[in-house]
């Protein structure tokens, strides 16, 4: 229930012009009926792992009201901060609290080649491609302009004529500007610098750097304007590398549809972008990551299925059986996909572990009617006959079983309390495809039983006729 705003203003803008410019942005939303509180920093990132800030940069931290007590969600808040938030000139980003910050993005583009100026302006036409992609929010690239600065250039040979050398000056100049402290004062058991710098007219504009004195060796002084050069420019962007490539990337939140339906529809967009040689366009973010993730929970579901066999092949000395009852997982694939698309909820991580669990619980019920048929035929009960007897006698037990669990799920399946919806898609995946998978094992897996078994006594015959053969 928060969300963060942060703002960029033009580099080399004044703390006092970025401080009007949050004002106005602060004025702007303050009125959201959600709203409970905000929190506001100009000169800093706001971010979990920031160290510091310009003065042309700012943050704003919303919190709202709980959930059980506003109508809308977090993503339609947000939304409504987006368009509200009006500042000529500045970059804005609106999104929930703990993407900003800690660096996380729904949408990441990464162009990647040799040379920058030709990554940022490949990367201005794939955020505008980008762009036209539905459901893409706040998209921006993390090319930043370059800090204005004063660049001093000492003429060494001059400089050398006084009896300075460029490390002397360049010491003289931080000096004055940044101060040197020089002693401290120490104020009721605390220690307080006494730094020692020039007067703000001495080091206001370039005019007055140049008149800046510096000390010689021999006793005299000179302006700084005498042994160098001083001209405006801007100072280097920061540039990022992946794979040993520099990279710009384009960054973004999604809104109103799911992750990777948005990233599926900007792959097919830039799929004929053209880029010249030695450049290339990758994916990462919160994609990447489900990506990642995704390959490794499908592993893991491929093996929980592979040991739920081994397991039941032991328990039934046989390699049949259990494969009869591998057939609910299916079923319960299906009764999975049913429950998310009757909720609206999505395949996420938290789904996907519902599968691997749901792999595991929807075999009890197939368990009990094999084991039961096996049962019965031991006692001398025809195959057919121990079938139609089984699903009467077993239908308490397996109703009870399944009972048990989708009602232990069912609170967290409707999301009750804050946070619930986090785990909400995991126990919808495991009662809808339990509760399915019930209704049909009692019907499906009687039937596959009959036709392995039918199987296996045709293969059987086959091989004792064979042999007979051999023997004659």
């Amino acid at each position: 229930s928060e969300f963060r705003v942060s703002i960029e203003m033009p580099p080399g803008t004044r703390l006092e012009e970025t401080q009007a410019a949050v004002e106005r942005a602060v004025a702007q939303i303050e009125h959201l009926p959600e709203l409970r509180s905000l929190y506001v920093s100009v000169g800093s990132t706001g971010g979990a792992y920031s160290t510091g800030g310009q003065s042309h940069q700012a943050f704003i931290s919303g919190a709202l009201s709980r959930p059980n007590e506003r109508r809308r969600g977090l993503d339609e808040i947000v939304e409504d901060v987006r368009t509200r938030i009006v500042l000529p000139g500045a970059k804005v980003t609106v999104a929930p609290s703990g993407t900003i910050e800690t660096g996380g993005n729904d949408i990441e583009v990464q162009v990647k080649g040799p040379d920058l100026e030709v990554l940022k302006e490949l990367s201005r036409q794939v955020m505008a491609e980008v762009a036209q992609v539905p459901g893409a929010r706040g998209l921006d690239t993390t090319v930043s302009e370059g800090l204005p600065e004063i660049q001093i250039r000492v003429d060494r040979a001059r400089a050398a004529a006084y009896g300075l050398s460029p490390s002397q000056v360049a010491a003289a100049v931080q000096s004055a500007v940044r101060g040197q402290v020089v002693t401290q004062y120490r104020v009721g058991g605390e220690e307080v610098d006494i730094r020692l710098l020039a007067a703000e007219s001495a080091r206001e504009n370039v005019g007055a750097l140049r008149q800046l004195p510096i000390a010689t060796p021999f006793g005299q002084t000179v302006p700084l304007g005498e042994l160098a050069e001083l001209v405006r420019g801007v100072g280097p962007t920061s540039v990022d590398r992946e794979d040993q490539m520099r990279v710009v990337k384009i960054i973004g939140q999604i809104h109103g549809r799911d992750l990777g339906s948005v990233t599926n529809d900007i792959k097919a967009r830039l799929s004929a972008f053209p880029l010249p040689p030695g450049y290339e366009i990758g994916y990462g973010g919160d994609y990447e990551l489900m990506d990642e993730a995704i390959g490794g929970l499908l592993q893991t579901l491929v093996f929980s299925v592979a040991l739920v066999y081994l397991v039941m092949a032991a328990q039934f000395e046989s390699f049949l059986h259990p494969f009869v009852i591998i057939f609910t997982i299916p079923l319960a694939l299906v009764g999975a996909v049913l429950a998310l698309v009757l909720t609206g909820r999505s395949m996420d991580i938290s789904a996907m572990i519902g599968l691997i669990l749901l792999a595991g619980v929807v075999v009890n019920n197939a368990i009990v009617l094999v084991d039961y048929i096996n049962q019965l035929r031991r006692r001398g009960m025809e195959r057919d006959e121990a079938v139609r007897v089984t699903g009467p006698r077993r239908l308490r037990p397996v109703l009870m079983t399944t009972l048990t669990t989708v009602l232990g799920l069912l609170p967290l399946a409707l999301g009750l309390g804050e946070g619930a919806e986090l785990e909400a898609p995991l126990a919808t995946v495991v009662i809808g495809g339990l509760t399915l998978s019930t209704l049909l094992t009692l019907i499906v897996i009687p039937v596959v039983y009959t036709l392995f078994d039918d199987l296996l006594v045709r293969v059987q015959s086959r091989m004792a006729a064979r042999t007979q053969t051999a023997a004659m």
